[in-house]
This record gives C-alpha cells, structure tokens and sequence, in this order.
C-alpha cells in the first residue's frame, strides 16, 4: 500500500518531468525562435545597451514586454549562450513558479472540492505551456503564465482566506495584464464574472471585502507604478508614441486585417479551439452552481473571444488565452467527477486514487518516451550542423532560413544589418540567430505597408509626410550605423521614394544579388566587400580556417561548393587527424608536428621546383617540335605533287 509520502513524491515527479522534459527538445534548437518573440529579444538587447524605447528603437506595442525579455538576454550576455535558449529557459521557470504558487493556493482551500481540483489544475498548466512551439514565448503566453496563479486565488475565493505569496501573485498578474491593453480589459471581465458568481452577492460589504485582499492592492500598486514610470521617458518618446506609432497602428492596422469569417476558420488549429470551447461550455454550464470556477473561467474563456474577433487576425497566439481558459474547465469538470467519485465510492476511493495516480505516471512516462523518439525522428530526417554564429551548438539546418546563410556570407558577427520587408519576418530571427545587431531603429518594416494602407484609404497629405520621415529615418541611420549589408524588397517605399532612397543612402553599397524567394535585394558596403575579397584557397585552407573558427561553415560552403553536411564530415575528418597528430607523441606531439610539417613544406618546394624544371622542358620541346614540322611541311607538299616539277620544265 502506497503512503502519503510516496504518492506525494509520484506526484512531484511527474509534474517536474512535464515541465523539464522540453528542455530536450529546445536543446536540440537552440536557435529556433519565432519573428515576435525574436524581435522582442533584439529590443531587450538594445535596452540594457541603454537604449530608450520609440526614440532609439521603434514599436507599436508599450514596453512592458521589452523589460520581461530583457532577464532571459542578460542572462544569455552573462552565460554566453544563444538568447533563443535562455528565453526557452525562463519561460519554463516561470511555468515551474506559477505551478508551485497554485499549490499553495489550493493548499490553502477549506473546499474538498478545491482539492480534487488541484492535480487536473497544474496538470492542464503543463499541457498548455508544453504544447506550444510556434508561440512558445509569445506575449500572450507570458499573460496566461503570470495571471494564472492570481486567477485561480480569486476564482476560490473565499475559500482561500490565508495564501502564503499572495501579494507576489497580484505582483505577477498586474505584469502580465500590462503587457496588452486588452489583457487588462479580459482580466477586468473576469473579475467582474467571478464577483457576480460569488456566493456572497454584490452588497457593497461583500465587495469591499473582496477588493481590499493582498492580491489586489499590490495588483493595483504594481499598474500604478508601472503607469508612473511612463513620466521618466523624454517628452521626445511621448511624441513619437502618440503622434506617429498609435495613429499608424489604429488607422494601417486594416494591412494586416481580416474578414469574421476569415478568423473564425483561417487558421486550422482555430477550429479545434472553437469546437472544444463550445463543447466545454456545454458540460460546464448545467454544473456552474457546483464550482466557484466554473462561471469565471468561461467568462475568462469566451472573452478571450472576443478580443481575437475584434482585432480582426488570424494568428493563432491571439487564441492563447481562450486555449488556457479551455484547459482549466476541463480541469475544473474533472475535479467535479473526482469529488463525485470519492462520495459515491468512499470504501474503495483510496484503490481509485492509486490507480489514478498510476495512469498519471504511465502517461507522463508515454508522453516523454514518444516525444523523445519524435524528436529522434527529426534529428535523423533534418541533420545537424555547427552553428555558424559563433556559438558552440549544432543546430538542425531547418531551424534557419535563406537569409540567415546569406547573413553569414556577408558578414561577421556584431556587424550591423537592415532588412527593409513588410513584416518582422525573416529579418528576425535571421538577424538574431546570425549574432548581428539592428543597424536602424526600425527593427521591423511593418510601419511602412501600413503607412501605405493609410495613404491609399485616406486623403490626408500627413500620411505621406511621415511615410517620407520614416524613409529619411532610415537612409539616416545607413549613413550613420553604415551596416554591413542592406537587405531592401523591391518597391517597398513606393516607386518615387523608391528611386530617392537608393540614390541618396546607398551610393556607398553595391548590389551584390538577389533572394529570389523574398523578392529581395542584397546591398553590400563597398569597403567590407573589400576587407572580405581574398585570393581563393585550397579547400585544405579553407577547412583549416573553418577549424580555427576563422571562417563560418557557411561561409566555407560557398566557397567550396559543397552542402554543410558534406563539408561537417571533412571538419570531423580533418580535426581527428589534428587530434592523432598532436597527442600521439610522448610529449604532446606539438614539436614532432612542427618537424612534420617543416619537411612537408619542404618536400612541397623540391617538388615545385621538379614541377617548374618539368614544364620548361615540356615547352621547349613543343617548340623543337613546332620548328621541325615546320621544314617537314614543304618536302611533303613536293613529293605529294611531282607534275608541277615536270611541267615547269617542260616550259623551260
């Protein structure tokens, strides 16, 4: 018979096997990091270089994001390690901190209810954070992480009088509802939801009551503080946010825009996100008065909803929200089918226990197992290479994209790049992954179709004003970052700002090709074509200045010709032999190597020297030859006609 002491420890592994067991996977992508959450990073970067938002670097989105990516970079400048694997890092460690604030919260419930509820609860967290590859980090994510804790507490509520970190989970939950201002709007929906469900009604006692808990105040005092911060930025900041990023994002926004029908079906994951909320709701609501989470959660749930439709995109982190809030009423119905189980079956509850926490340990186990052989699978299909970035990882070749090689091919790391596109992708990641910094304050070139979209919907000269600013802007910082390379789509600024842009900010850059795929032109400052431009090398040279971490893989493919697979097995081939040479001999092998090589070179010159001597005797052989076919060539033609002979006489 299992004690509370092994079921406890069960339990306990299980819940840190769901939440490290990804660590394999994003180890084995260390670079792999989406446009949103890369480009993300990148401000977070130049934020502790001591960057100011709108001012040095433009978004339309407020900061807050900015300075919750800005722990996962310092820890990846601090460790040296790729910033894509530090966010991937952090993010399961606020996954494990908001499991453990949620255990305390049920901890603290009077509700036999609220227990049954628990593991359903934190297993539902793990899924949701675990099944995320694409939105793995996305700023809906970090809200539904964050305010989880801080939802839970209200809706068991009051349940729960006494929460050991109460006050860190208002702290928590205020950050994650600041992020977007609809975040605030669908937390604010649900607490009205959760306090209209409340046994105790809505007398102004029971509210007063409910609203003056820890929780709150430091949710209230954590916006307040982060509202005031708002008065440190320079008045410059406050300008660019209000007169040119709100007024393009609320008029342009209709680039990116989509019809209702178009988000309800235009995504294939929206709808299993629909057909499970919908069905959800239909087991929740008749057993709404059984659960204090019941009522709130589908409020948290559907107003999730709302905000995806109203913002009129497909993109499928929007349904984050609405996803997470699914996943805990499915947790809360399981709840209410175990409380119904120990009532009904108190005799053989303790059996149904065990079994249960059995199932849960084979399913963690399953899980684990197949994710690991599918990521085997992967491994095998898409192999490896050595990251050409500087960082000691391999890294599957298509975790990358062309931009990325070409990045690599035309220039080193730390260089400053521009990539002017109609979106955040593929400058970012590229630009992140290659180890390049932004040579412009616009990271992202979404401003410039939506400028566009507000010029063609409105007669207004001031769009083309600002269009024409952010063009200056950016010819601006050419001149002044004078980055590496200059990636820019055909036509991006519209043909006359087109023509006024290349001639006056990229007369020092030549054209040096073209990404066909991204419809995209390659600009290269002429001074690094210079620096770069070397007489060719052997590829023994070139596989030796790979190994001296003097040229990327990439940059060697290109020269060689050769895939990076191909060229992985010569690296291995040729570092081995390095190895056996160096450590072969009693003393290190350096000094025999040195010998070694010394009469290698000079067995090269005598050979040369043959080789040279070989080649004058081959040419003035020809040229004997040359001459004797020469004198040879006229006795031919006499013995070939003899009547001309004879007739020449016969006329003497």
């Amino acid at each position: 018979m299992m004690s509370k002491r092994y079921i406890s420890l069960l339990i306990v592994t299980c819940l840190v096997v769901g939440v490290a067991f990804k660590l394999i996977y994003w180890n084995m992508h260390p670079l792999i990091i989406w446009a949103d959450q890369s480009v993300y990073m990148a401000m977070a970067q130049l934020l502790i270089a001591g960057k100011v938002p709108y001012i040095d670097f433009f978004d339309f989105n407020l900061p807050l994001i900015i300075y919750i990516n800005a722990f996962p970079m310092a820890f990846a400048k601090i460790l040296a390690q790729p910033p894509p694997l530090m966010l991937d890092i952090f993010i399961l460690a606020l996954l494990a901190c908001c499991i453990y604030l949620s255990h305390l919260v049920f901890r603290a419930s009077s509700s036999r209810l609220d227990h049954q509820t628990r593991l359903p609860w934190l297993v539902a967290l793990i899924v949701f954070t675990q099944m995320q590859i694409a939105d793995f980090g996305q700023r809906e994510h970090f809200f539904v992480l964050l305010c989880s804790p801080y939802i839970l507490l209200r809706c068991l509520y009051p349940n729960c009088s006494i929460v050991r970190c109460a006050k860190l989970m208002g702290v928590l939950a205020a950050i994650g509802a600041n992020i977007k201002p609809h975040f605030f709007a669908l937390l604010l929906f649900f607490e009205i939801a959760a306090a209209v469900s409340a046994p105790d009604g809505l007398t102004f006692k029971a509210l007063k009551t409910r609203f003056s808990r820890p929780e709150v105040k430091t949710f209230a005092i954590t916006t307040a503080v982060y509202a005031l911060h708002f008065f440190l930025y320079p008045f410059k900041a406050w300008q660019i946010f209000f007169n040119e990023a709100l007024p393009i994002y609320l008029n342009g926004s209709g680039w990116f825009g989509h019809s209702l029908i178009a988000s309800l079906s235009g995504e294939e994951d929206h709808k299993y996100y629909f057909f499970a909320l919908v069905l959800v709701t239909l087991l929740a609501l008749p057993r709404s008065t059984y659960s204090r989470l019941t009522v709130p959660l589908l409020a948290f749930s559907w107003g999730g909803v709302i905000v995806y439709l109203s913002t009129g995109g497909t993109w499928t982190y929007r349904l984050l929200p609405t996803e997470a809030g699914t996943l805990f009423l499915l947790a809360a119905e399981l709840g209410l089918f175990l409380n119904l189980l120990r009532r009904r079956y108190l005799k053989v509850w303790p059996r149904l226990r065990r079994l249960g926490l059995l199932a849960l340990a084979a399913g963690t186990a399953f899980t684990v197992v197949s994710q690991f052989r599918i990521f085997l699978r992967e491994c095998a299909v898409a192999p490896a290479a050595p990251i050409g970035s500087g960082y000691q990882y391999s890294c599957p070749l298509q975790d990358f994209s062309s931009l990325y090689y070409n990045i690599l091919d035309n220039s080193v790391p730390d260089d400053a790049i521009i990539y002017i596109g109609g979106g955040v992708r593929p400058g970012y990641p590229a630009i992140l992954q290659a180890r390049r910094r932004p040579g412009s304050r616009y990271l992202h070139g979404m401003i410039i179709p939506m400028l566009r979209q507000c010029i063609d919907e409105k007669n207004d000269p001031k769009w083309r004003e600002l269009l024409h600013k952010v063009v200056t802007q950016y010819g601006e910082d050419i001149l002044k970052n004078r980055p590496a390379v200059v990636y820019y789509q055909d036509e991006m600024f519209g043909r006359p700002e087109d023509e006024f842009f290349i001639s006056h900010y990229l007369n020092e850059y030549s054209h040096v090709g073209t990404l066909e795929s991204l419809n995209c032109k390659v600009y290269k400052l002429r001074s690094v074509i210079a620096e770069t431009t070397r007489p060719e090398d052997t590829k023994r040279d070139i596989i030796m200045k790979v190994l001296l971490q003097q040229m990327t893989v990439s940059q060697a493919c290109a020269r060689l010709k050769m895939k990076p697979v191909e060229l992985e097995v010569f690296l291995r081939n040729a570092s081995a032999a390095v190895d056996r040479s160096l450590f072969s001999a009693v003393g290190g092998g350096d000094e025999e190597l040195y010998v070694r090589l010394q009469k290698a070179e000079e067995e090269k010159r005598m050979l040369q020297k043959t080789i040279d001597k070989l080649l004058k005797e081959q040419a003035s052989l020809k040229e004997k030859l040359q001459a004797g076919s020469e004198k040879i060539e006229p006795q031919e033609k006499q013995e070939q006609n003899p009547a001309v002979k004879t007739v020449s006489g016969g006329g003497k």
